[in-house]
């Protein structure tokens, strides 16, 4: 994988939980629910296990998010 992919997924699971996050703020589950029902566990679960060390960190705070 390359540098700039690890980046990619780095910035997306930022973006999920930032959004999860701002969703809960305002009391929205939805978001949490579609996040899980789309697919978007699996991807983050990968970053946190093979991820740089920055990419494990945002993985696991999306995550965290979601539950």
């Amino acid at each position: 994988m390359t540098s700039e992919h690890m980046h990619v997924q780095e910035l997306a699971a930022v973006v999920i939980s930032r959004l999860l996050s701002t969703a809960r703020t305002l009391h929205n589950s939805g978001v949490s629910t579609m996040v899980a029902e789309m697919g978007g566990v699996p991807p983050l679960v990968r970053l946190l296990r093979d991820g740089s060390p920055a990419g494990q960190q945002q993985a696991a705070c999306a995550i965290a998010e979601v539950c």
